[in-house]
């Protein structure tokens, strides 16, 4: 007799499919013939195909975060770079400035003109 439901043993085989399929693994499970050496050698492939999707899995993590961290590292640079640029350009822009080209130039010994620039016709009589 059942000691759990008080079914006869009689009334067993009538049982529900899914409760005699827990019960026979609950069985086997905790009467330890799942360990015997036929079972395990049954069961690896299955087994080593659980170990090689792990491996992947582990792989497939440790390539995310090393691109993540190149992707922060090259966007810092990313940002330094632009700052270095825009430093540069006003620099550039300050130092093309009329007025401090001629005071560069003045100390070279050179003077900015003070004298317009003239037009200079040539006329066909005239000659070199």
């Amino acid at each position: 007799m059942n000691q759990f439901k008080n079914i006869p043993p009689e009334e067993e085989p009538y049982l529900k499919k899914q409760e005699r399929k827990a019960r026979g693994v609950f069985e086997t499970v905790f009467s330890g013939e799942g360990l015997t050496w036929e079972s395990v050698q049954a069961n690896l492939p299955f087994g080593l195909f659980l170990f090689v999707l792990l491996v992947v899995y582990i792989g497939n993590r440790n390539y995310t975060e090393g691109l993540i961290i190149d992707s922060d590292r090259i966007g810092k640079e990313l940002k330094e770079l632009r700052w270095e640029y825009m430093t540069t350009k006003s620099e550039l822009m300050y130092k093309s400035n009329q007025s401090q080209v001629a005071k560069r130039v003045g100390l070279m010994g050179l003077k900015e003109s003070v004298v317009p620039p003239q037009k200079i016709i040539i006329t066909s009589d005239d000659e070199y």
